[in-house]
């Protein structure tokens, strides 16, 4: 019992760190199952003495197992809308542009899945009924690890969150 709430306290801690890292737009915030925040140092040293530019440090770092969330680089993958209305813009000529749609289809890496409170068997229970409710083409790939965007919004409306690889 002890353990279960210590466990749901770690994952809101973690919740909560991000949503207020992504509400103050500076920082950074990293994450690895089992590893300090001296690994990451470390790790993120020599993955910069490896890479010369940002995009492949994240990279590296990514291979290595972290997930690395700053302002730039959001920590939940986004679900999809539910309607097919497509959004417009305005130019300032009073040009209307449409915009292309959100693909329900469009398939994204997801680096693990967060819901306070649930068992892994809920994860696989509520993906089910996500399929089932979407249809086979959401089917999941490589363990919940390749998702689309519908299911990613299927799985947030059963309170899922999903982090981004």
């Amino acid at each position: 019992m002890k353990s279960m709430k210590r466990s749901k306290q770690k994952t809101n801690v973690l919740l909560i760190s991000a949503v207020c890292l992504s509400l103050s737009a500076c920082g950074e915030f990293s994450y690895k199952r089992g590893a300090s925040a001296n690994d990451f140092q470390q790790e993120k040293k020599s993955c910069a003495t490896q890479h010369k530019n940002d995009a492949d440090v994240d990279a590296c770092l990514a291979n290595s197992g972290w997930i690395v969330v700053s302002a730039d680089k959001p920590l939940f993958a986004e679900a999809t809308t539910t309607d097919n209305k497509m959004p417009v813009q305005m130019t300032s000529d009073d040009k209307v542009i449409a915009e292309k749609p959100v693909d329900p289809l469009e398939l994204i890496a997801v680096g693990s899945w967060w819901k306070t409170g649930a068992a892994p068997n809920a994860l696989i229970a509520d993906s089910e009924q996500c399929v089932t409710e979407l249809g086979e083409a959401h089917q999941t790939r490589n363990n919940m690890s390749l998702v689309t965007r519908g299911l990613v919004g299927c799985m947030s409306a059963k309170g899922w969150f999903a982090l981004k690889k």
